[in-house]
């Protein structure tokens, strides 16, 4: 249903010009996204689960979560851009989740170009 569709395409379904999960992911720890894009990251972890409680990542064999690197990496920011002030994982998510980076409001305007285009 919606939920499926708003959490990710199916791995292959989307443009190779289009960025995917797997461009985000630390390089060095062997981590493989399950998905091609996650759905909307917000200030809850279980955002980032699909319907049946998995996370969009593998790493040795496991399902796991995203690392807030990665989450930043998403959002178009540098690598621990929230990691201040002591705030825990949990709140640098909720702080991730609550803001407008330039890189979501670029395509929240491109998808909104393309629903009215110009005449």
């Amino acid at each position: 249903g919606i939920r499926q569709l708003s959490y990710a395409r199916e791995i292959g379904q989307i443009g190779t010009d289009e960025p995917r999960l797997e461009d985000y992911l630390e390089k060095n720890l062997d981590r493989r996204a399950n998905v091609e894009k996650v759905g909307t990251i917000t200030s809850k972890r279980s955002c980032l689960q699909d319907g049946k409680s998995r996370n969009p990542v593998s790493q040795d064999g496991q399902y796991t979560g995203l690392y807030i690197t990665e989450i930043e990496a998403i959002f178009g920011l540098p690598p621990h851009f929230t990691d201040v002030g002591d705030l825990s994982i949990a709140s640098r998510q909720k702080l991730i989740g609550r803001a407008w980076s330039v890189q979501v409001i670029k395509e929240l305007l491109n998808l909104l170009e393309n629903i009215f285009a110009k005449k």
